[in-house]
């Protein structure tokens, strides 16, 4: 479960504002995740989309492939305030 204690210990001062969106089974693991509106974060403003996955109750992180403004991004992109974050689950397999 994500609480704003946690935000605030790691981080300190809140600055940038995203809202993330599951896809798959990754939301079920977000206790207050609802599909319609996603998951609204409160980070700093240096932060990027490694802290945020740091931050999300994912059992995997590794395998999840993020995408902010129609574009698959890598775990260096900055967010940016009202950023749209997408986290789909990687599939494998044969």
């Amino acid at each position: 479960m994500i609480n704003d204690a946690r935000f605030e210990d790691h981080w300190g001062s809140y600055s940038v504002k995203v809202q993330v969106k599951f896809f798959g089974a990754l939301g079920q693991e977000a206790s207050n995740y609802t599909l319609n509106h996603g998951l609204t974060i409160e980070l700093d403003e240096e932060a990027d989309v490694e802290h945020l996955i740091g931050l999300l109750p994912l059992s995997n992180p590794k395998a999840v492939i993020v995408s902010v403004g129609g574009r698959v991004v890598k775990a260096d992109h900055k967010l940016k305030e009202e950023d749209v974050v997408y986290l789909f689950q990687s599939l494998s397999g044969g």
